[in-house]
């Protein structure tokens, strides 16, 4: 009898004949704080970096990801109480310098990984030496950190190329006039399409990686 059917909980989603166990947001978001930042799991609660985020409503990875640099600048935290006549109140801490740093290194790191694979990336299959490396001599603080779909100004460069050296013209399609060279004609296209991997471009079910740039070219 299955633990279902016996009135217990339900087990983990079963994918292949292998159990899945699914991670929430808020799950991957404190793993994530605690393998690269260091943040202490023991305490995770009182630690400032979760503390801001809780306080700012920031309570999954996929709503950090959608933080700016403006927004990580402005993150603070309620500290320890202290005694106030008549009465105790909370104090707001504004989140130390190092550990803003500390949070747009991780977001910087996260774009440029989805960047690079032109795709999301599961980052807690980063490994810490990779973030490290990335932190101590590929990021930039001075640079504005650019979210990894938008398109970048070397990507509307290649775009304004491509629109300068393509003219569209009825000419250049006559095999179209005819109808018995239409089958012929379409069969040299799809393979040509395929010689150069671009048959998604025929394909109505195709995601494109970077929308933007696909749905301007």
């Amino acid at each position: 009898m299955s633990a279902a059917a016996a009135g217990g909980a339900p087990g983990p989603a079963q994918v292949g004949g292998h159990a899945r166990v699914l991670m929430s947001g808020q799950q991957m978001l404190r793993q994530i704080l605690v393998k690269f930042l260091g943040v202490d799991d023991t305490n995770y609660d009182q630690e400032p970096i979760p503390s801001s985020l809780q306080w700012a409503g920031v309570d999954t990875w996929d709503k950090l990801c959608e933080l700016t640099e403006e927004d990580v600048q402005q993150l603070m935290y309620y500290g320890h109480r202290v005694v106030m006549q008549p009465q105790d109140r909370a104090v707001e801490i504004k989140l130390s310098l190092y550990c803003k740093r500390q949070l747009l290194t991780l977001l910087a790191c996260y774009h440029n990984a989805c960047r690079e694979r032109k795709a999301r990336v599961n980052f807690l299959s980063l490994g810490v030496a990779s973030f490290r490396e990335y932190a101590s001599t590929r990021y930039d603080p001075t640079k504005k950190i650019e979210p990894w779909h938008t398109v970048k100004k070397e990507d509307q460069t290649e775009l304004a190329y491509w629109k300068r050296g393509t003219r569209a013209s009825a000419s250049d399609f006559k095999e179209l006039r005819d109808d018995r060279l239409f089958f012929k004609w379409k069969e040299g296209f799809l393979a040509s399409l395929h010689a150069g991997g671009l048959q998604h471009v025929i394909d109505a079910k195709y995601t494109p990686l970077n929308p933007i740039l696909y749905e301007q070219q």
